[in-house]
This record gives C-alpha cells, structure tokens and sequence, in this order.
C-alpha cells in the first residue's frame, strides 16, 4: 500500500511499513485468525450444561455478544449464551435467577495484559 500523505509525521513510507511490522510482535491480535484453538474446541465439546454464562465487561465480551446477537436469528442454538457485563449484584442476582444454576457453565473473559517485560513476580 502506498501512502501519499503523511499523518503521522514519519519520513517515509518504508518507515510506516517497518512500524508496522514491528507492531505485529507486540501486539497479539494480529496473529489471532493463525492460532492453534483445537484445545478449545475439545473443550467446548465436553459442555453439557445449557446455559452458558458469560463473565465480562465491556470489550472482554463485546465481541461474542455482537457474533451471538448477530447470528441468533438466523440459527437455532442447543445452548443459551448470557452476558453478565456488570458488577452490580443486584442485576447479577437478578439474571441469574431466571436460570438453573446446576445448568450452567461459567466462563469469565478478561482483556486484561500483562507485557512480559513489566511483569514482576
């Protein structure tokens, strides 16, 4: 891609690009679609229960919810996907007792990182 104004003050294109490049050590997301998740497929496989109750906030589990949301009208899903995104125990309280507790399974996401160079045990 070739770049005809300059945003970010940088001096040249081949710049951005090795920027660019080197983001993609950093930063996790871009190798995401090339991981290995089979893992997490045989684990899925073992859920029984019917609910499955997902624990997060904001951008820990906005982007399931939107694929949920976007995907339950059109399917026919054996398990119901609920979103706690809140640290009120009223409402907490509140959604889960619609549901059989002994039905369902807990998963808590977290968008929470930790750089292995700040990490300090």
């Amino acid at each position: 891609m070739k770049y005809y104004r300059n945003f970010y003050q940088i001096k040249s294109n081949q710049e951005i690009f090795d920027r660019l490049v080197a983001e993609k050590d950093e930063i996790g997301y871009y190798n995401l679609p090339y991981q290995d998740i089979s893992h997490i497929k045989t684990y899925t496989k073992n859920i029984k229960q019917k609910y499955i109750v997902v624990l997060g906030i904001g951008g820990s589990s906005l982007g399931a919810r939107a694929i949920y949301e976007f995907l339950l009208p059109s399917r026919n899903f054996e398990k119901e996907l609920i979103f706690l995104e809140t640290i009120d125990p009223l409402k907490v309280n509140f959604c889960i007792s619609k549901i059989n507790l002994d039905n369902a399974h807990f998963v808590a996401v977290s968008n929470l990182v930790i750089p292995s160079r700040r990490l300090v045990l």
